[in-house]
């Protein structure tokens, strides 16, 4: 499985970044920081300390970067299995355009595999609000194509879903 990431800082490297690859995925990350998409490219791996109990440094290994604003990130769109961000609310509206040239681009390519987009903000409905964006920045003959092919949207909970915490809380001191 391939994954594009949105956002090469703290959050985007030191958590969804190491969780995606953790679980198998090939990972490139999408940033307007050079610095640090010339790093990842040098590197091809990353350190990330993990702080509970007790302390370990985890090396994060293959993967690769590219500028979201190129035409690099629009290509990677057409082809990954799941793209996520992690960039902070206001920059969703000016990843959008990128995010449906991609769509568009993989739509004329003719790739119908199944593509989820998360957006892993600190916001309320982070999803809802990308997608809207996304939808705006798409031409018209795309946007049924996008609906149908496009996970872009998360189901609210009812009032029979629980969450279940699967690992300890690891507290401040």
């Amino acid at each position: 499985m391939k994954a594009l990431h949105f956002g090469a800082g703290n959050i985007g490297r030191g958590f969804i970044g190491k969780l995606l690859a953790d679980a198998g995925i090939q990972l490139t990350f999408a940033d307007v920081n050079q610095v640090v998409l010339d790093a990842l490219n040098a590197r091809h791996s990353y350190q990330v300390h993990v702080v509970g109990e007790t302390e370990q440094v985890d090396t994060v290994s293959g993967v690769n970067a590219v500028s979201s604003i190129g035409d690099d990130v629009v290509d990677l769109i057409a082809q990954v299995d799941l793209v996520t961000t992690a960039v902070g609310p206001v920059v969703l509206e000016r990843i959008a355009p990128a995010i449906a040239k991609g769509l568009v681009k993989r739509k004329e390519q003719g790739n119908e595999s199944p593509l989820n987009i998360i957006a892993c903000e600190n916001m309320v409905r982070g999803t809802t609000q990308l997608k809207g964006h996304v939808m705006n920045a798409l031409p018209e003959d795309a946007k049924a194509w996008v609906e149908e092919h496009v996970g872009l949207s998360i189901p609210p909970l009812t009032a029979s879903c629980r969450l279940r915490l699967l690992q300890p809380t690891i507290r401040w001191k």
